[in-house]
């Protein structure tokens, strides 16, 4: 039965672990190609500001850049770097509003540098749920994610970004799994230091 109960913990912590580092290998494109990035509070609620630049390039056709360039270069050979478009990350409520309380993780997108204040304008359906075909309220991609906190550094042009994932919530949100308690709970946190490219 201890071997059966262990088995079952370890596969738990291996879920978390996958999921939190796909969150990461998400995000981390983005804050990789930003102009700059910024935290901004709403609530109680931390989220991350990426200024992408205005140059992008969509080297595999799925209609996101993935490519960024710099927008021209100075006369001594240095690339310059202005903002496109602003993306953002964060904890947001059953509405996908990042002003609720906080149950599931979203990126938007917008034109300029405020906040957004239509929660499902320019919502990233691929990246905020599991699958195509719900609309604005399908299953939640991220439902381990208990929590995501960033951390800039403007001087040393990094991000520091902490995940914490549980099964504890699982039934949070837009969800489709039972949640756990007691001795069965399992929650990990890992954390990523990132850094941007050349800035203005």
């Amino acid at each position: 039965r201890y071997a059966s109960k262990r088995s079952l913990q370890d596969a738990t912590l291996a879920q978390l672990t996958i999921q939190s580092n796909q969150l990461l290998d998400a995000i981390t494109p983005d804050i990789r190609a930003a102009a700059y990035c910024e935290t901004r509070t709403v609530g109680s609620n931390a989220i991350l500001m990426v200024a992408l630049p205005e140059t992008g390039y969509d080297a595999t056709a799925d209609g996101t850049s993935d490519y960024f360039g710099p927008s021209s270069v100075t006369n001594e050979g240095l690339p310059r770097t202005r903002p496109g478009s602003f993306v953002w990350y964060g904890m947001a409520g059953s509405n996908w509003d990042f002003a609720g309380t906080a149950t599931q993780l979203k990126r938007q997108t917008t034109s300029r540098d405020r906040l957004p204040t239509d929660p499902l304008a320019n919502f990233d359906t691929a990246f905020n749920t599991e699958y195509f075909g719900t609309g604005h309220f399908g299953l939640s991609r991220y439902r381990l994610i208990e929590g995501v906190t960033f951390s800039v550094d403007v001087n040393a042009r990094r991000v520091t970004v902490t995940v914490v994932a549980s099964n504890r919530y699982r039934n949070r949100g837009n969800t489709r799994d039972t949640a756990v308690s007691g001795t069965d709970v399992g929650r990990i946190t890992t954390t990523r230091v990132i850094t941007w490219g050349n800035g203005f």
